[in-house]
């Protein structure tokens, strides 16, 4: 077993159900860039990913999605989420952090679990001067800010 971010362990493969998921997003009573519910999630769910296979909606309540890692993006100007899959926390991080991650234009909100449970982050990134910034999504919105390169990218699990 690998030590996870809070000093738990990683030992079998994890299930989630939609539902369940749906449920725990309610809890998280997302608000920024602006409200995100589960119901929300269930509406716009259009695809998920798992490391052996790809769905397209509609699907079962109770699907099952096995990986001990999950990410969930929405795109609100769609509206689409998607529901990815991953077989390890590395590329959990990297699904985050890469060109369309969370610091994307498309992408509004996005929510990582690990073994079934939310886990919240920040992005890191290095402004034009060098300093390192905390990246927010209600500012890239509300400046228009969608052209901007983000240097240095980082994740800091909370």
């Amino acid at each position: 077993m690998r030590p996870l971010l809070n000093g738990g362990t990683l030992g079998g493969r994890s299930r989630m159900r939609l539902l369940e998921l749906r449920d725990v997003i309610d809890t998280l009573l997302e608000t920024e860039p602006w409200s995100f519910t589960g119901e929300d999630f269930l509406r716009t769910l259009v695809m998920v990913r798992l490391p052996e296979r790809e769905l397209v909606a509609p699907f079962p309540d109770g699907l099952n999605l096995p990986s001990p890692f999950i990410l969930v993006d929405h795109v609100a100007h769609v509206p689409e989420t998607i529901a990815t899959g991953f077989d390890t926390l590395r590329d959990l991080e990297g699904a985050i952090l890469c060109a369309s991650g969370y610091t994307n234009n498309f992408t509004t909100h996005s929510f990582a679990f690990i073994e079934g449970k939310p886990h919240s982050f920040n992005i890191v990134y290095r402004n034009e001067t060098g300093a390192e910034v905390v990246f927010s999504k209600a500012d890239q919105i509300a400046k228009n800010d969608f052209s901007r390169a983000y240097a240095d990218l980082r994740l800091e699990w909370l």
